[in-house]
């Protein structure tokens, strides 16, 4: 069972991902931008800061997240800079952010993940929903979650949602398939990794379930089998 490249992982998730925003609008019922990542968004509510909130979106998309947190704050007032690599995706994102009312809170930014780099002590939140697992490797991801410590301000929250422990296989025939995942994490292993790198953060939930969903890669039907993890965490002082 020959792995794929990262360049047909990657390949295949830029393909997903315009056609889905191609076919699809932002809270559309029945897919799965129908509404915000309710845990992601509650997390942001243990933000201390007061006004002129910065947040962080990575890999946004076409605003699912981005686009109710600055909602959330823009009365207090806030800056929501939102990281994508597609064309696609940042363009759907600036005409749902005038059509939502919060095209001055949105900053769009069209780069890979992984070649982000916050400014020091910049964000109070930095949220994450099924991306920051989607880079070149372990050591890069690592290298990112250092770089998103050090551009958090103090009273920051990080909120992420990440696969881990992925499993596919051929809907039809229950073939089992090489997982399309750039970096896949065995559960245990990479919370008890995460645990160690938030020692000096205060960290509510860091925590894990199991999920099942079907997909397409090109005309084939596959089942995935994951486990998705949580974690919420807060930067105190040094």
């Amino acid at each position: 069972m020959k792995e794929p490249s990262l360049e047909e992982i990657r390949a295949s998730e830029k393909e997903y991902h315009r056609q889905y925003y191609k076919q699809h609008g932002l809270f559309e019922q029945g897919t799965w931008m129908k509404k915000p990542a309710s845990r992601i968004i509650n997390a942001l509510g243990r933000i201390r800061k007061g006004e002129d909130v910065r947040l962080l979106d990575l890999g946004c998309g076409i605003g699912r997240n981005s686009i109710p947190a600055a909602r959330q704050f823009q009365e207090q007032g806030c800056e929501v800079t939102c990281v994508d690599f597609l064309d696609e995706a940042i363009t759907q994102l600036m005409e749902y952010a005038g059509e939502y009312g919060v095209e001055q809170e949105i900053k769009p930014v069209k780069k890979a993940i992984e070649e982000y780099t916050p400014e020091e002590a910049y964000f109070d939140g930095i949220i994450a929903v099924s991306s920051i697992e989607h880079v070149p490797d372990e050591n890069t991801f690592w290298n990112l979650i250092d770089k998103l410590q050090k551009g958090t301000a103090e009273g920051g929250v990080h909120a992420f949602l990440m696969n881990t422990g992925i499993h596919e296989t051929d809907a039809e025939t229950n073939e089992e398939l090489p997982a399309k995942m750039e970096v896949n994490f065995d559960t245990e292993d990479i919370i008890q990794k995460l645990a160690r790198r938030y020692e000096g953060w205060t960290v509510h939930k860091l925590e894990s379930e199991a999920q099942s969903f079907s997909t397409y890669r090109e005309d084939r039907k596959v089942l995935i089998n994951s486990n998705m993890l949580l974690l919420e965490a807060v930067k105190e002082r040094a």
